[in-house]
């Protein structure tokens, strides 16, 4: 390989390996940009949830409390007329969103329950609720049957408090959803509940069905800090955030997802346009690369056609390099070299002496 080869490649590899350093470290800094975005959005993202559930739980609270208004409900209830009180609680159930309405004695005893799919129930499950609603409504998020409710407690009293009324509110699929359309949470949000074993189940998910929690951590805690996680070839940035739940209820996580992958994706139109300045940037760096080294390596192979001429002997030619640098100087010295040989071997012009005198030896 030749002095010019060399020095073409080690340029064309030097400027290759710029461009490729300057692209990596740019997207470097664009991920790490967004990342820290994508923090900053889901932490504002988590606080935005909480308040949204306790918006439902005021509006749902103030509407089960118009219900016990109803002189009607009060005097059904006196009675014990459970058909009236399962009327009147599936009317309102139906008006307020709730699949489950029930009606809870000041012992806590189940006395009406408009579900009929659900096995029957003694006990309500949940205490804590029926014990802070004594004293003014209660609401939490639960894991009950395996789904979320957000169940709102509330007092009836005519006028001395003589039950409660319990508004279960579904947060399935579908209310997440609604709530990402109606703010700023992300496409990705599950609900999740811990097993008796420890593991984590998905009871609820938005418009995103990645199942974040599952891929994350199938067992043990889950993320209390923005965690960056890769999912079937994703990059996602996850927060899980506990939510306010029953005290008798297994523990109820939000699991929030940001795509770094959606986020960098107004990015790959300015990505391509770069990957083009760069592939136009190394043509033109080759094109430089070539001149620049044949400028170069030029002199150096005068230089060296000459030393092979002078160690084949020939004497004729001197190198002609014009340059005021040490190749110059190099130049110059062997045109020296070879003008003071070629003056060493040329024939030298003997001139004769007068015949000296011939002594007879006497």
């Amino acid at each position: 390989m030749t002095f010019r080869v060399r020095l073409v490649s080690f340029l064309v590899a030097s400027l290759t390996i710029l461009q490729i350093l300057t692209a990596g470290l740019v997207y470097e800094v664009t991920r790490r940009q967004l990342i820290t975005q994508g923090e900053q959005q889901l932490v504002v993202a988590a606080r935005v949830f909480a308040r949204q559930l306790d918006d439902v739980s005021e509006r749902v609270a103030e509407n089960v409390q118009v219900l016990t208004l109803d002189f009607a409900l009060r005097k059904a209830i006196a009675e014990s007329d459970r058909d009236t009180v399962l009327s009147a609680l599936r009317n309102h159930g139906n008006r307020v969103g709730a699949t489950r309405m029930l009606l809870v004695g000041l012992d806590g005893a189940i006395q009406a329950d408009t579900s009929e799919s659900s096995p029957p129930i003694n006990k309500f499950p949940f205490p804590d609720l029926t014990d802070a609603a004594l004293q003014k409504p209660s609401a939490a998020i639960v894991a009950w049957d395996g789904r979320a409710y957000w169940m709102v407690v509330v007092p009836v009293s005519a006028p001395a408090l003589i039950a409660l009324i319990a508004a279960a509110i579904p947060v399935d699929d579908m209310f997440l959803a609604h709530l990402q359309e109606q703010s700023i949470l992300p496409s990705t949000i599950e609900l999740v509940t811990q097993t008796g074993d420890g593991h984590w189940q998905v009871i609820a998910r938005g418009s995103d069905q990645i199942q974040l929690a599952t891929h994350l951590m199938p067992t043990g805690d889950l993320p209390g800090a923005p965690t960056v996680a890769a999912i079937n070839g994703r990059e996602y940035v996850a927060l899980a955030t506990h939510l306010r739940s029953s005290q008798s209820s297994a523990p109820i996580v939000a699991m929030l997802g940001y795509s770094l992958d959606d986020a960098l994706r107004p990015y790959r139109s300015v990505g391509l346009a770069w990957g083009i300045l760069l592939a136009l940037g190394l043509a033109f760096g080759v094109v430089a690369a070539l001149v620049i080294a044949r400028g170069v390596s030029r002199p150096v192979e005068l230089l060296a056609a000459s030393a092979r001429r002078i160690a084949a002997g020939d004497y004729s030619q001197t190198p002609q390099i014009v340059q005021h640098d040490e190749v110059g100087e190099l130049g110059a010295a062997l045109a020296k070299f070879v003008f003071n040989q070629a003056m060493m071997r040329r024939p030298v012009c003997r001139i004769g002496w007068p015949p000296r005198a011939r002594y007879n030896k006497t």
